[in-house]
């Protein structure tokens, strides 16, 4: 086929308009005559391939996904994950759909990251776990501002983050953010989780996708007094964290707490 876009208009409304009504009758006699238009382009299904992807019937999706349909670019993650009634309920089928038809999971969408970071905002554990078992890397390097693994530092649930933990290797768990996020919200339970993952209590991320170096680059229990996490900072005390170590910008956490008015905080790190 070639690369124009001169099929008919009638025909791609009408086929948009079978796929809102779920037709699958319809869609497929009009996905037959799209091939064999000779004019037709896989650019000019991808409207109505959103909008199937979006109401979430299975049949219909896989009538586009025969076509090779291109599941790349922001519409179909925002139609596949956002918008998507199967993947708002945390049913897997979808994408053991896409998967079916050569779908990467570990895809880039760009500032939105892959779907994994989806999966893990949203709390979805069924997701993640099937996302997990195909290959999904938990600390990969998306476009993202944060990887898997620190998005479910920061958002996701206890549970969820020990599922993207497990699957993380000791050095790009030291190497992330997350233990830094989970201290800068006081969240103990996810520090336990992280440390039990093998997490170094001290560890300053060494990822050079930070922005701010001489912000981020902490250890938690920084992380904790610059936020006024006194139970946390009491925490990580008791589990050793050191005093001593200086954050990127040379100050050690006593200092920064002093410099953030952290009383109590202050308090127990002069005991």
């Amino acid at each position: 086929m070639s690369t124009s876009d001169n099929t008919s208009p009638q025909l791609l409304s009408g086929l948009t308009s079978a796929v809102e009504s779920g037709d699958i009758d319809q869609v497929r006699s009009t996905l037959q005559a799209w091939d064999n238009d000779v004019s037709a382009s896989e650019r000019e299904l991808r409207p109505a391939f959103r909008k199937a992807l979006e109401g979430g019937d299975l049949s219909l999706i896989d009538e586009f996904l025969h076509r090779k349909v291109d599941t790349s670019g922001y519409e179909t993650y925002a139609a596949m994950c956002k918008g998507s009634k199967v993947a708002k309920v945390g049913d897997i089928k979808l994408f053991e759909l896409l998967e079916s038809h050569g779908w990467d999971v570990n895809y880039d969408y760009g500032h939105f990251g892959d779907v994994l970071c989806f999966a893990v905002i949203q709390k979805n554990e069924s997701l993640v776990k099937h996302l997990l078992d195909k290959g999904a890397d938990p600390t990969r390097n998306t476009k993202a501002s944060k990887t898997p693994l620190e998005w479910a530092a920061k958002y996701s649930t206890p549970e969820i983050l020990s599922l993207v933990a497990a699957e993380a290797t000791k050095e790009r768990i030291n190497s992330s953010r997350s233990l830094q996020l989970a201290a800068a919200d006081g969240a103990v339970d996810k520090i336990d989780i992280l440390l039990n993952a093998g997490a170094d209590i001290d560890s300053i991320p060494d990822d050079l996708r930070i922005d701010h170096p001489d912000e981020e680059c902490m250890t938690a229990l920084h992380a904790a007094v610059a936020n006024n996490q006194a139970a946390c900072t009491s925490h990580l005390l008791a589990k050793g964290a050191r005093k001593d170590i200086k954050n990127q910008a040379g100050l050690t956490p006593m200092e920064v707490a002093s410099s953030s008015g952290a009383g109590e905080c202050t308090r127990l790190l002069d005991d």
